[in-house]
């Protein structure tokens, strides 16, 4: 969660350098293969929704986050698992969901994410 919360911080204005590479490959590497984050930064620990849709929340909106992580299993993580996230969880994942599903296409428009 600090990782994605210092990304941030420095990717406001348009910033970029190699702390941010590393940022978001360090989040990259620590993402398991359902497309969900764990609580700790130990690959092997099971996933944690809270810290998922904390990152996502923090760095969906960014192109170079969404290119590096696997973004698609990772929403579809959360459609999935929407019913048994607790209700904090889920009140954080509903608002990521508004930014991140595509919007229907509008007179040829593109559809928008994040």
């Amino acid at each position: 969660m600090l990782t994605s919360l210092c990304l941030r911080a420095l990717m406001a204005g348009n910033g970029a350098g190699l702390a941010i590479e590393r940022g978001i490959a360090y989040l990259a590497n620590l993402q398991k293969s359902e497309g969900a984050w764990p609580a700790e930064p130990i690959r092997r620990m099971p996933v944690d929704p809270r810290t998922s849709a904390f990152v996502l929340y923090q760095l969906a909106g960014d192109d170079r986050f969404r290119a590096a992580v696997r973004f698609d299993d990772a929403i579809t993580w959360f459609d999935a698992h929407r019913s048994s996230l607790e209700l904090e969880t889920r009140r954080l994942w509903d608002r990521i969901a508004l930014r991140c599903h595509p919007l229907p296409t509008v007179r040829g428009a593109e559809p928008s994410l994040c």
